[in-house]
């Protein structure tokens, strides 16, 4: 195992808040710098390339320069390219045990929308989503609806029309399981990112799960 916590970027909406401008899709370790730390040591201790990823490093984090990356402090968090193996253990591996339960999408929202009219237009009902919704935006209602802004919209597999897209998995808690024994199972910090995962579960009690309920796990 290695020997730093490693997390997965858990929703769009926290990729793009760190990195502004980051279309790129994919799972991403978001990594906590630690007193003696250099980007040079970590791609080392991970395993990544770091002459061939330090474009895709500078990009992730918003560099411009090299210069930039010797720069940083103990706290900063930065985002890395995780190597193939970090990836196939925690993600693929879980899709054989826990199904595909929906799709998240960023929408940019175009005059004349609605929430009613986006989800006509993918043939599905908005309603039974509708304080999904709002929970993933951070908002009241849904009822007036900002021009050029960015939703972040549940949906299904026929409607990912881009890269940049969160996968949701539907797991069914057995006896005994909690929500931090589950989310660490999936190699999520359920304390780094209990606001997000209580809105994806927008409804259920993260605190009092019984076997046989449905938690919602955000992969990006």
């Amino acid at each position: 195992m290695l020997k730093r916590s490693l997390s997965f970027i858990l929703c769009l909406v926290f990729l793009f808040a760190m990195v502004p401008g980051a279309l790129a899709a994919g799972e991403y370790l978001v990594v906590t710098l630690e007193p003696g730390d250099t980007i040079y040591g970590l791609c080392q201790s991970f395993g990544i390339d770091y002459n061939t990823q330090k474009n895709e490093i500078m990009s992730l984090n918003g560099f411009e320069n090299e210069f930039q990356m010797s720069n940083l402090s103990v706290g900063d968090m930065i985002l890395m390219p995780p190597p193939l193996e970090i990836i196939s253990k925690v993600v693929y591996d879980s899709f054989g045990q826990d199904e595909i339960a929906f799709y998240v999408v960023p929408y940019v929202i175009r005059p004349g929308d609605s929430i009613a009219n986006i989800y006509q237009r993918w043939g599905l009902n908005y309603e039974s989503v509708y304080y999904l919704i709002c929970a993933l935006n951070g908002v009241d209602s849904l009822n007036w609806l900002t021009v050029g802004a960015t939703y972040y919209l549940p949906t299904t597999g026929n409607n990912v029309t881009t890269d940049s897209f969160v996968t949701v998995l539907a797991h069914v808690v057995r006896p005994g399981e909690t929500a931090l024994s589950i989310f660490t199972d999936y190699g999520i910090d359920y304390y780094r990112y209990a606001g997000i995962l209580w809105a994806f579960n927008a409804g259920v009690d993260l605190t009092d799960l019984r076997a046989g309920q449905k938690v919602m796990i955000p992969i990006v």
